[in-house]
């Protein structure tokens, strides 16, 4: 691309997509559980990823500063100190570059937890996927046994038990969705009970014959093979990516290898170390879509695999001054897949694990979503490989002022490391209604 049509890309890309990127901190707290019951002495651990190393952090409870360190460090152990009752934790982290992200959890000192009595939970896990039916597993211990268990599900008691033994092992039914899970038990000789961590982790079908996503209605509009078309593409760094910027980088339509119909389009970021690299499909104005069924395979080489920090997938839609900003991204650095929150202008972490996509294989991606009112859209249903994650997240949008359009777009993240990251995307099929 010449230099003059670069800077055209460049500042018309930027009006539409400066948003979605530009806070680059995923901050994640591992402990304890949103939702958890603690000791009076815990430690709190969390860790964050950017676009830039993370420089400082800090922990605030009931809304005061109690902890902090300046980092460098992507994750922390910070020891806290708290009275019987409720309180709120915020945990902030800062990037080098002065952008900043956040996480939030609320824990009760309970009063009688320090009794002696002991508990672990093993399964569900933090961020695992599981059928509508599983097994909650724990362990306990304490002085005197264990006189009984008690399954905590969403807040709300979902068993109680006298089973008289230091190991669980019970059987739950929830229904779709993300969901928080701890367990407690007593002591029997009366002295009190102790309580797990809180694990969130979500519920859907792992059956790609039940994936959740919708009947495509015949009045949809459809596109296929969006990847072969040669009009109303575009790409960017800098200003549309966030990140570093790079002035290396492409992408080459009608590639016959890899490819799973004998023709992809390939994505080239050239290597600087933290450059984020954007490329745009633009639709044109269509206001009358409500519900979005985006349907793709990508493509990784060996090295793009094991280096890259993030992948990002958004379908977005301008609508009456409203940015319906539908992003989401598969965060390497932290293990998770985000969802962009337009009217908060940052990433917000999911419960749906994302592992590190296998080098030279295809990876099947699909996205439902919708957009709910005149200013809220909602993230209903993710597929990654056939797996079927329900999302349900709904979020408001942010206001700007846009010309009434909407697109698909993928974005590649690097890492601190120097390399020339590849992707490819095939049958890339789009249905609106």
């Amino acid at each position: 691309m010449n230099h003059a049509l670069k800077l055209a890309v460049l500042a018309v890309s930027s009006l539409f997509f400066a948003a979605v990127s530009f806070a680059q901190v995923s901050v994640r707290i591992s402990s304890p559980g949103n939702g958890a019951t603690v000791s009076s002495s815990f430690t709190l651990n969390a860790s964050a990823s950017g676009s830039y190393p993370i420089t400082g952090w800090y922990v605030y409870v009931d809304n005061s500063a109690a902890w902090h360190t300046p980092g460098p460090t992507g994750s922390i152990s910070a020891p806290l100190s708290l009275g019987t009752g409720s309180h709120q934790l915020h945990v902030r982290a800062w990037q080098s570059n002065g952008a900043y992200g956040d996480a939030f959890a609320t824990v009760t000192v309970g009063s009688n937890t320090t009794s002696g009595v002991n508990v672990s939970l093993q399964a569900p896990t933090t961020g695992a996927s599981t059928g509508s039916t599983f097994t909650v597993t724990a362990s306990g211990s304490s002085p005197n046994g264990i006189s009984g268990w008690a399954i905590y599900a969403d807040n709300t008691t979902y068993w109680v038990g006298n089973t008289y033994s230091n190991s669980l092992s019970h059987s739950v039914t929830l229904g779709s969705g993300t969901h928080t899970l701890y367990v407690r038990a007593w002591d029997k000789g009366g002295a009190g009970y102790g309580t797990s961590g809180t694990a969130k982790f979500s519920v859907g079908s792992t059956s790609t014959s039940s994936t959740g996503l919708p009947t495509v209605p015949s009045t949809a509009k459809v596109w296929t093979k969006l990847e072969d078309t040669t009009d109303s593409w575009s790409d960017c760094s800098a200003n549309c990516a966030g990140g570093q910027s790079t002035t290396n980088y492409w992408m080459a339509p009608f590639q016959t290898s890899p490819s799973r119909d004998g023709s992809s389009r390939q994505f080239f970021n050239g290597g600087a170390a933290w450059a984020n690299v954007l490329w745009i499909k633009k639709l044109g104005n269509q206001n009358q879509a409500h519900h979005f069924l985006w349907d793709f395979w990508v493509y990784f080489d060996s090295t793009t695999a094991a280096n890259v920090w993030a992948a990002e997938y958004d379908l977005w839609q301008s609508v009456g001054g409203h940015e319906f900003m539908m992003g989401s991204q598969c965060d390497f650095g932290t293990g998770y897949w985000d969802t962009w929150n337009s009217s908060a202008g940052h990433w917000v972490q999911t419960s749906i694990p994302c592992k590190r996509f296998a080098g030279g294989t295809w990876h099947h991606i699909q996205w439902y979503m919708e957009r709910v009112s005149s200013n809220q859209y909602r993230y209903n249903t993710l597929v990654v490989d056939g797996v079927s994650h329900a999302v349900n997240q709904t979020f408001y949008t942010n206001g700007v002022n846009w010309a009434d359009s909407m697109g698909v777009q993928w974005q590649l993240d690097l890492s601190s490391n120097g390399y020339d990251a590849h992707e490819w995307v095939d049958q890339v099929k789009l249905s609106i209604w």
